[in-house]
């Protein structure tokens, strides 16, 4: 802008992140004065901050998805446990109702005969250890419910015969409501 005799030249600094960063004003030919003036005045945010937000929501869908497939092999890891459990429960069930006591007599009565002569050592050995095998492997389907128990506690983090974690703290907050 020209005045009179001199003139005003203002320069302004662009900066696209914060906007204006400063003014100089310059009088006159050899008259130079400078001026120095903060202001930010985003530039264009609108459409910088879409970007960023578009981003953040498909960072938030990517980590909800994982979330879920977490969760889905959570359940699945639990539910195979629990039903591996289950059947080894029944096992261990039916090996002490059924098994054991069936080769016990079996035992009982091999040995009945063995002493009257009408079976062989070899006969009483083999039925004495056919019990045996048999109360190893009820031990070691005793055993494998045990850990199975042990694995589906340390999912969960509660005890199977004592209160859930979960339990635990709904029952200290309704507690902690009730004295409020």
């Amino acid at each position: 802008t020209i005045i009179g005799n001199s003139f005003l030249l203002m320069i302004f600094f662009f900066n696209a992140e914060d906007g204006i960063r400063g003014l100089v004003r310059c009088r006159g030919l050899g008259d130079w004065a400078k001026r120095q003036a903060q202001v930010s005045v985003p530039l264009f945010s609108g459409r910088r901050n879409k970007a960023a937000i578009t981003a953040a929501m498909a960072e938030v869908g990517v980590l909800e998805g994982e979330r879920e497939n977490t969760l889905i092999d959570f359940r699945q890891t639990l539910f195979q446990l629990t039903q591996e459990r289950e059947q080894s429960l029944l096992a261990v069930k039916r090996f002490k109702s059924d098994v054991i006591p069936l080769l016990k007599s079996a035992l009982i009565e091999t040995e009945q005969a063995y002493l009257r002569g009408r079976y062989s050592y070899f006969d009483y050995i083999s039925a004495s250890n056919e019990l045996f095998a048999a109360q190893r492997h009820l031990i070691e389907l005793a055993a494998k419910v045990l850990h199975l128990g042990a694995e589906i506690e340390k999912l969960t983090a509660s005890s199977r015969n004592g209160v859930s974690s979960e339990t635990f703290l709904e029952n200290s907050i309704e507690r902690k409501e009730a004295l409020s």
